[in-house]
C-alpha cells in the first residue's frame, strides 16, 4: 500500500515537471517569434512556430499519458485503501468477538494453575475476588465451561427435566395462575370480564461450591484429558447438590425444594396399601386432568421394587419395565406415568422413610420447577492447612423454586 502511494506521488511530480517544461518552452517560443518578427525574419518565425507546436504537442501527449496513468493509479490506490480499511474494521470486529478465555494459551495457563499451582498473568480473576494469587477466583476457560454445561444437560435425570432460567435475582416475575374461562350468554346478558391475576416468583443468590482434591487433577498433562476430568468431577458434585435441593431444598441458603413448597398437593398411604392397586391409584389421583399431561413419577429404587409386581383388578400389570434395545436403557412406568428412580437422599424409600414424616413418591410435571443460574463458574485454589492438602473449589450461583405448586403431588408414608 505504501509503495503504491509513493509511486503515485512520483508520477504526479513527473506530471508537474512536464507541465513546467511545456510552460517554459511555450514562453521560449513566443519570445523567439517576437524577436524574429521585429527583424522582419518572417520565414524563421514561421519555422519556429511549426517546430514549437510539434514540441508542445509531444509534451501534451506525454502529459496526457501521465495523467491517464495517475488516474488509474488513484483508483487502484483508493481501492486498496478501502480494502485495507475493510480488513482493519473486520480485524477490529474479530478481535472484539474473540473470546480470549477460549484460546489455547488461556486454557493451558488454567490447566497449569489448577493442576500444578503455577500462577499466570494470562488468567483473569473476578473483580470481587480476593487479591492474593492463591485464592483469587479464576475465570474458567470458555471451552471448559461449555463442556460443563453439556455435562449438566446430559447428567441427572431430574435436572434434565426441570426448567433452566437465567434471570436477575431479587426481581419478581409474574406467573399466570388463572386460566380465562368462557361463559354461555344470551342476547341481553353479557359475560363478566375476567380479571387476569398473577402469582409471582423471585429468585435469590445462593452460592454452590464443589471441592476437588489436588491429587485428582495433578496427574493430567494434556489439556483435553484435564478438561474432561475437571468437567466430570465438577458436574458430579453440582448435579448431586442441585437434584437434592430440587426435592429437599429448605429455601434457607439454598433453593426451595418441591417437598418444602407450600401449596403442593399431598396424599398419604400406608406400607400395606402401597401394593394395593385401588389404594395407590387413589393416592395418585390428586392432580387435575390438565396437570396430569406431562406428569412423571419419582421414587427410590426400593419403593419401585416393592410395587413393581402390582396388578389391577383384572390381573393386568400396572407397573411396567421396558428393558430397551440397542443400549437405549431401561424405562419404567406406573399407571401410564414414566417413573424416575432417584437416590434416597432425594426421596426416602419405603424401607428408610420415617412414618408420618417422610414422603416416598412425587408425581408432577418437572418443567414446572425452575433452576435459575447465571451459568458462570469460577475457581478458587487454596491450601487446607488442617489436612495439609491443596484444594480446588468451583463456585457458581444457583436458586430453584416451584413455579406452579398445583403441578405436584407428594405421597407421605403413614401408619394408618
Amino acid at each position: 500500500m505504501e509503495d503504491n502511494i509513493a509511486d503515485l506521488k512520483d508520477l504526479l511530480n513527473e506530471i508537474e515537471e512536464k507541465k513546467k517544461i511545456r510552460s517554459d518552452k511555450k514562453d521560449e517560443i513566443r519570445k523567439a517569434i517576437i524577436e524574429h518578427r521585429d527583424k522582419n525574419e518572417t520565414d524563421e518565425a514561421k519555422k519556429i512556430v511549426a517546430d514549437g507546436n510539434k514540441i508542445l504537442d509531444d509534451l501534451d501527449a506525454e502529459i496526457s499519458k501521465l495523467e491517464s496513468r495517475s488516474a488509474d493509479m488513484k483508483l487502484e490506490t483508493e481501492k486498496k485503501e478501502k480494502e485495507e480499511k475493510r480488513k482493519m474494521e473486520d480485524k477490529i470486529v474479530e478481535e472484539r468477538n474473540v473470546d480470549k478465555h477460549a484460546s489455547l494459551e488461556y486454557r493451558t495457563a488454567f490447566m497449569n494453575f489448577i493442576a500444578k499451582g503455577q500462577p499466570s498473568a494470562l488468567l483473569e480473576t473476578r473483580a470481587d475476588a480476593a487479591t492474593t494469587t492463591t485464592t483469587a477466583a479464576t475465570v474458567i476457560p470458555t471451552t471448559l465451561m461449555n463442556e460443563i454445561t453439556r455435562e449438566l444437560k446430559m447428567s441427572g435425570n431430574i435436572y434434565a427435566k426441570v426448567r433452566k432460567l437465567n434471570v436477575k435475582g431479587g426481581v419478581d416475575f409474574p406467573i399466570l395462575s388463572v386460566i380465562p374461562t368462557a361463559t354461555w350468554i344470551n342476547e341481553t346478558t353479557p359475560s363478566d370480564r375476567k380479571a387476569l391475576s398473577t402469582a409471582k416468583v423471585s429468585f435469590s443468590y445462593y452460592g454452590l461450591e464443589c471441592k476437588i482434591s489436588q491429587s485428582l487433577l495433578s496427574e493430567y498433562t494434556s489439556i483435553d484429558a484435564f478438561e474432561t476430568q475437571f468437567a466430570s468431577l465438577a458436574v458430579e458434585a453440582i448435579i448431586n447438590a442441585i437434584e437434592i435441593a430440587i426435592f429437599n431444598g429448605t429455601g434457607s441458603g439454598q433453593p426451595t425444594g418441591i417437598l418444602y413448597t407450600s401449596g403442593i398437593k399431598t396424599s398419604s398411604i400406608t406400607a400395606a396399601n402401597l401394593v394395593k392397586y385401588d389404594k395407590l391409584s387413589k393416592a395418585l389421583s390428586g392432580l387435575t386432568a390438565g396437570y396430569r399431561v406431562g406428569a412423571e413419577l419419582a421414587m427410590a429404587t426400593s419403593t419401585w421394587d416393592t410395587i413393581v409386581g402390582m396388578v389391577d383388578n383384572n390381573g393386568q400389570p400396572v407397573a411396567r419395565v421396558n428393558y430397551g434395545i440397542n443400549g437405549n436403557g431401561t424405562t419404567y412406568s406406573l399407571f401410564g406415568y414414566p417413573v424416575n428412580l432417584v437416590e434416597e437422599d432425594r426421596i426416602k424409600s419405603i424401607d428408610t422413610a420415617t412414618v408420618d414424616t417422610d414422603y416416598i413418591i412425587v408425581l408432577g410435571n418437572f418443567s414446572k420447577y425452575a433452576i435459575n443460574s447465571n451459568g458462570e463458574l469460577s475457581v478458587i485454589k487454596y491450601t487446607d492447612n488442617d489436612h495439609n492438602e491443596n484444594v480446588t473449589k468451583a463456585l457458581t450461583v444457583v436458586d430453584g423454586k416451584v413455579l406452579d405448586p398445583k403441578a405436584f403431588l407428594a405421597i407421605k408414608l403413614v401408619t394408618a
